[in-house]
């Protein structure tokens, strides 16, 4: 009898018939294996897989397919659960699915109740077009993840509206702007990797991140443009700029791209170096974000100040500044790592008022 899975999924049990350890040598053939006599290693036998009855797996498969999960033992019992990509093909077989469709960076959502939500149903909200790929992209709430782009401008109606990436995140909860925002990654990847750049040929997708030119054989995998933003402490001040590419009136950190061969430390000093003429000191990891505008990753430093003027790079920036924290700039919205930056400082400098 198979017992009751606690998970919203259904769990699978093997029972060993002894305890040995993955890296044990020599096993014996389980009576009750439905596995053929064929299929049984002989007591004398080495090997190297994990000896386990009822198991589905042919010996040779065990180690292969066994070790990559996760495996939890309970009293000598292993409970295996599935993988992404196994539960990814379960949820396939569900008729409900969340949303994602994009006209370029424009998000369709549904009016509800006075609010905006992301579409949720049995079929797509709209109609995708004819030849359109529907991508696989995770799972929500035991939900698969589906998005799909369309040429056309999304219209507003009673029913649905369009919002770009950005403003999304003031409308839906983190964890689905968060796949909002890796589908829309994955969709401008198919968009931009159609042809093959080496022969031109049309690629094939072989895998949900994965392409393959069928005359080549060369693979493209989705982009990710690195970049390091910092924020530089100067006694009881930060500083902030502003990019000739910044909409609207707030201040933001420096940032800017990874280049060849160059460590993310180095990045930080060359950046700070080039935009403002200051030199840093006491660099320091903070933590990454995914930037989907449209694929990139942030990676953001502490850093202290060493020395020089602020002199910016007209080409980059409008002006660069140190402020305290009684006397801050309008700042960037919360869904930045640059916020998140700014937020860290304020919190933890011993000089200001809150």
């Amino acid at each position: 009898m198979q017992p009751q899975s606690p998970f919203s999924f259904p769990i699978r049990l093997y029972f060993p018939h002894t305890f040995p350890w993955p890296w044990q040598t020599t096993r014996l053939a389980p009576a009750n294996s439905p596995l053929p006599p064929s299929k049984h290693p002989t007591c004398r036998q080495q090997t190297t897989h994990l000896p386990l009855a009822n198991t589905p797996f042919a010996p040779s498969k065990q180690n292969k397919t066994l070790l990559p999960e996760i495996r939890t033992l309970f009293a000598g019992i292993f409970v295996i659960l599935p993988t992404e990509k196994e539960r990814i093909t379960e949820m396939k077989q569900t008729d409900t699915a969340w949303w994602f469709v994009f006209h370029k960076d424009q998000l369709l959502l549904e009016k509800q109740n006075g609010s905006l939500v992301l579409p949720r149903g049995t079929s797509a909200p709209v109609t995708p077009p004819t030849g359109t790929t529907i991508h696989e992209i995770t799972i929500l709430d035991n939900l698969p993840c589906k998005a799909f782009a369309i040429d056309g401008e999304i219209e507003e109606t009673d029913l649905h509206i369009a919002m770009g990436l950005r403003m999304a995140y003031d409308a839906l909860p983190e964890p689905q702007y968060q796949i909002a925002g890796k589908a829309f990654e994955i969709l401008h990847w198919d968009h931009n990797s159609r042809f093959c750049s080496v022969c031109g040929a049309m690629m094939h997708q072989r895998e949900p991140i994965m392409k393959k030119c069928p005359v080549c054989g060369t693979e493209m995998y989705p982009n990710i443009s690195t970049a390091i933003i910092v924020l530089v402490r100067k006694d009881n001040a930060a500083l902030m700029v502003r990019a000739l590419n910044f909409r609207g009136t707030h201040y933001g950190l420096v940032a800017g791209f990874l280049e060849t061969g160059e460590t993310l430390e180095e990045c930080v000093h060359r950046e700070v170096k080039e935009e403002t003429g200051l030199d840093v000191k006491n660099v320091t990891y903070f933590g990454n974000q995914p930037w989907p505008y449209p694929s990139g990753l942030m990676v953001g430093f502490m850093a202290d100040y060493a020395g020089g003027e602020i002199k910016i790079q007209k080409e980059e920036l409008s002006t660069a500044a140190f402020f305290t924290r009684d006397n801050l700039p309008e700042l960037p919205r919360k869904l930045s790592l640059a916020r998140k930056l700014i937020d860290s400082w304020i919190e933890e400098n011993p000089m200001g008022e809150k």
